[in-house]
């Protein structure tokens, strides 16, 4: 037998008769109690157990309540920023600028500012409030109006170019007092008159009639017509909310085209 050998694998029971070393029957004696302890704690149950790996530290986190409430509270807030957009994030213009989707081409392109006339007249009478502001004359000019609509409204407000009329309205045109709901269902060229279709606010003036033209997805004024300022009283007191608003003198010329 190899003197390597473990002890615990060599047979070191003495032998009747054979010379004991005191070192071997000493190691046997060891091996004998360690061999009668065992068994005592597997026949008590008391089996000693490998200690439970740990998990990974991106198990710790994936699976934690912190995590878990984390993510749900992702979810909730996406799904309210869908639904929010889904039914409320129409391409109306906030008459600060903000522009919706619409038609073809550029952002500067003509017919950008709202795929709807009825917002894109309203974003008019914004601008047209503050045109002498920031970049409202030139945003009016450059996204709601295409050449000749442009040349039309500056023709009839008397003016020399569309930038210095819109500016010209500051303190005489005021936002509307609602949207106007004009149907454009399945029509090409539709017309908003200041007068007939539009809520204006007291003591401002109206604009005229607007021609609006399909470009694409989206509207643009190709056309405008002067009308009488003020505008006519009603005659009856059935008239719609959007023309029973007060209307007031206007501060511009209409000159015949």
């Amino acid at each position: 037998m190899a003197d390597n050998e473990h002890p615990q694998n060599r047979d070191i029971t003495p032998h009747p008769g054979a010379p004991v070393d005191p070192d071997q029957y000493a190691q046997f004696q060891q091996f004998q109690q360690f061999q009668e302890f065992l068994k005592h704690r597997e026949s008590q149950g008391d089996v000693p157990q490998l200690p439970p790996a740990k998990k990974p530290t991106w198990k710790k986190v994936l699976f934690s309540k912190a995590f878990r409430r984390a993510a749900f509270y992702l979810v909730v807030i996406l799904a309210v920023v869908w639904a929010y957009n889904h039914y409320f994030g129409g391409p109306a213009d906030d008459g600060l600028g903000t522009q919706g989707a619409s038609g073809p081409g550029q952002k500067t392109d003509p017919g950008k500012a709202s795929t709807s006339p009825n917002a894109a007249i309203d974003t008019l009478y914004r601008w047209a409030a503050a045109g002498d502001q920031g970049t409202n004359a030139a945003s009016a000019c450059q996204q709601l109006f295409n050449a000749a609509g442009q040349r039309a409204f500056v023709i009839d407000l008397g003016g020399s170019d569309c930038e210095t009329v819109v500016r010209g309205l500051t303190g005489k045109v005021g936002v509307l007092l609602r949207p106007p709901l004009v149907d454009t269902y399945n029509k090409q060229v539709i017309e908003i008159s200041s007068c007939d279709d539009l809520a204006l606010k007291p003591d401002t003036a109206g604009l005229g009639k607007f021609v609006f033209t399909r470009f694409g997805d989206g509207w643009i004024i190709s056309g405008h017509e002067p009308e009488p300022n003020p505008c006519p009283t009603p005659t009856t007191s059935s008239s719609s909310p959007s023309s029973s608003s007060t209307r007031s003198s206007s501060p511009t010329t209409t000159t015949s085209r």
